[in-house]
This record gives structure tokens, sequence and C-alpha cells, in this order.
């Protein structure tokens, strides 16, 4: 794990589900997932059976098992269309 924030979580369930949460920064990396911002944000980006979702407060990419998404700031969370 590797985080440029004030705060980071990352949790998992045996499930395969996950959360990652990366609380005023700009960046937040996992084995399988990379957040990253150009300001200080708070993102959350979690995997719910197998489908992953984001929220953000200002636009973000979000790298998933090397594919690249970047998105757009939103409050209300939106499925990351793979």
């Amino acid at each position: 794990m590797n985080s440029q924030s004030t705060y980071s979580l990352i949790g998992t369930e045996t499930n395969g589900d996950c959360v990652l949460f990366m609380g005023n920064g700009t960046l937040l990396s996992t084995k399988n997932a990379t957040i990253t911002t150009i300001q200080n944000a708070n993102v959350t980006v979690e995997k719910k059976q197998g489908i992953w979702y984001y929220t953000s407060d200002v636009s973000c990419k979000v790298t998933i098992e090397g594919k690249i998404f970047n998105l757009l700031a939103s409050i209300i969370s939106n499925k990351i269309v793979q």
C-alpha cells in the first residue's frame, strides 16, 4: 500500500468485496487498485458483488487491475463501467 493522504482505509471481505477510502489526499495505491487526483480529495472506491463503485468530491483517475478510468466528481455512488 502507498498513500499520500491524511487518512486512508482499505478493507477486504472473504467474498472478494473491498473498500478503499482516501481522505484529503492525492494518492492511494494497493496491489489491484490505484486512486489519483490532482488536488486533495475524498474518494471512496468499493467492490460489491463483483461490481466497482465510486464517490469523489473532485475528478479522479482510478486504475483497477490495469484498466484506467477517468471519473468525474460525484457525491452519489456511481458504477465504474469496466
